[in-house]
């Protein structure tokens, strides 16, 4: 079957007729989850809705928000209701991808941060009645958007329906376990790899100055981010800290690193249509 852009804009009509009561009722719900936990800080909390948490709830309640929701959105196709019914459409797996992720890059996300500023500004509006003294801050605090939260957001939605392509039962659940063995993976392999080639990477030639008079004789990896810096910190021959830094990796890293975020969305996509293809069958 070849590929079809009516076909697509026909799924999306019929998911948004069909499912309508489904989307009104799950957007209450989010809104009132918003706004119960902002109203809740704005109340009782002695710093009330300060910029920090505002931050919280839109980039990290987004992707969880953008996994969870991205999961269960073959919920037709993994319920034995409507399952039939599903599968029967004249459409590819192929377009099913392109809809599914419509819905979960584009209209999930607008309805998201529609549901947040309207959430955050009716609990602003209370948090400035309280006097906190807390600015509001819109999405999180910048002007743009960092890069690499838009590509954790895309391997977010990705891997939300190459799990809820995979499993029929749970697939909310497992896509969070899923997330976080995958992140603990991730964290482990890239401090492992930056302590091995910490070495042979060239320390900033600051660190020979004394800070406050003591000198630094060596440096100690605190933490590797596997898309981001190195954070170090340079220590006394007796193991006190005399400074805190960041430095980049070696390019053989980031270009591996890079590689392996470029791919991994692009293969759990093509994990989604062979899922599709073989319920299909």
């Amino acid at each position: 079957m070849s590929l079809s852009f009516q076909r697509c804009k026909q799924l999306v009509v019929l998911e948004l007729t069909t499912e309508r009561k489904f989307y009104a009722y799950s957007i209450l719900a989010l809104a009132g989850i918003l706004l119960t936990y902002m109203l809740y800080n704005a109340y009782y909390t002695t710093d009330g809705l300060h910029h920090d948490l505002q931050e919280q709830i839109a980039t990290e309640g987004l992707i969880i928000f953008s996994l969870m929701t991205s999961a269960y959105y073959f919920r037709k196709i993994n319920s034995n209701d409507s399952r039939l019914e599903s599968l029967m459409l004249p459409v590819s797996p192929v377009e099913r991808l392109i809809v599914a992720l419509f819905f979960t890059l584009v209209l999930y996300q607008i309805a998201y941060l529609v549901i947040y500023f309207f959430c955050a500004g009716t609990a602003f509006y209370v948090d400035e009645t309280l006097q906190h003294g807390n600015r509001f801050y819109l999405f999180d605090g910048r002007r743009e958007i960092d890069s690499s939260f838009l590509k954790m957001l895309f391997g977010m939605v990705t891997l939300g329906l190459a799990t809820g392509a995979t499993f029929r039962k749970l697939p909310v659940v497992k896509a969070i376990l899923i997330m976080a063995l995958l992140f603990i993976a991730n964290n482990m392999i890239s401090q492992h790899l930056s302590r091995f080639l910490m070495k042979e990477t060239q320390l900033p030639a600051k660190l020979q100055e004394p800070v406050l008079g003591q000198v630094a004789k060596k440096v100690e990896l605190m933490n590797a981010s596997p898309f981001g810096h190195w954070y170090l910190k340079s220590q006394t021959a007796s193991g006190e800290t005399v400074s805190v830094f960041t430095i980049n990796p070696p390019a053989s890293v980031e270009l591996l690193t890079s590689a392996a975020g470029f791919l991994f969305p692009f293969a759990l996509m093509y994990l989604v249509v062979l899922k599709l293809r073989e319920q299909e069958i």
